[in-house]
């Protein structure tokens, strides 16, 4: 059974946690820097509207463009649970949403592909003439996959993980290889309790090098010891995430 829901919780949970829609002005959330990245000057990604995809972005050397729109597609079905439970209902959500996007520079021109994922379960009980629904999303979702392209081909991966309510992955471009975790922590917080995704930080060697704020507007940060190359590579990555974090905002709406 094809059908769209009403609402998609795992967008909406990481909106409402942020608290600010992309592409707000006036204070936006900053995320919390890893120590390695304190004398980093940051660079604003510009552009960057709730509707990005009809233009263009841009940070540091690099532009990134969308087609017209996304690629969503909803399946949702119906689990059946017995006689036993005939006040109650149980259905499962799946959500993927593709999209392609070009990476320009004076260097260098790819185009990259990207599948975003949401999976959960959505519970719902009667009582009488109240509904009690619940929405749960399912173990290892939301994710996304990419297929970057450039001077060689590269890949990113990440995934969502329930004990420390952060994501985390991989980037790789042939011998190059980094982690990305995402940063669930505001600046101006004295506790490390995750409250929702601001950004994510890049992770050679256990070291961080670059970042990529997605709250408000954006920002981008790269270490000075990155090569050239290395900054082309991660540049791919964080435009694929700063599209990633617009889904999320753009799906809830």
């Amino acid at each position: 059974m094809l059908a769209k829901p009403a609402r998609l919780p795992w967008f909406a949970a990481l909106v409402a946690l942020a608290g600010l829609p992309i592409g707000s002005a006036s204070a936006a959330p900053s995320m919390k820097l890893s120590p390695e990245l304190m004398e980093v000057t940051a660079q604003p990604v510009r552009g960057r509207t709730p509707d990005v995809w009809r233009g263009a972005l841009a940070f540091a050397d690099w532009r990134a463009s969308t087609p017209a729109s996304f690629d969503p597609r909803y399946w949702s079905w119906d689990v059946p649970l017995g006689e036993a439970h005939t006040d109650e209902e149980l259905r499962v959500d799946v959500s993927k949403v593709g999209f392609t996007f070009d990476l320009d520079s004076a260097a260098a021109s790819a185009a990259s592909r990207c599948l975003a994922q949401g999976r959960f379960a959505v519970h719902t009980e009667f009582r009488g003439r109240v509904e009690d629904e619940t929405s749960v999303t399912l173990p290892g979702y939301p994710r996304i996959d990419c297929k970057l392209s450039g001077a060689s081909e590269g890949r990113l991966t990440l995934r969502p993980d329930f004990l420390t309510q952060r994501d985390s992955g991989l980037v790789r471009f042939g011998e190059h290889l980094w982690n990305v975790q995402s940063v669930n922590n505001l600046a101006t917080q004295r506790s490390s309790f995750p409250l929702a995704r601001f950004g994510y930080e890049f992770r050679s060697g256990g070291t961080v090098v670059a970042a990529v704020e997605t709250a408000g507007k954006g920002r981008v940060w790269f270490s000075a010891g990155l090569a050239a190359q290395e900054r082309e590579q991660l540049a791919a990555a964080m435009s694929a995430l700063l599209y990633y974090a617009t889904i999320l905002e753009e799906q809830d709406r």
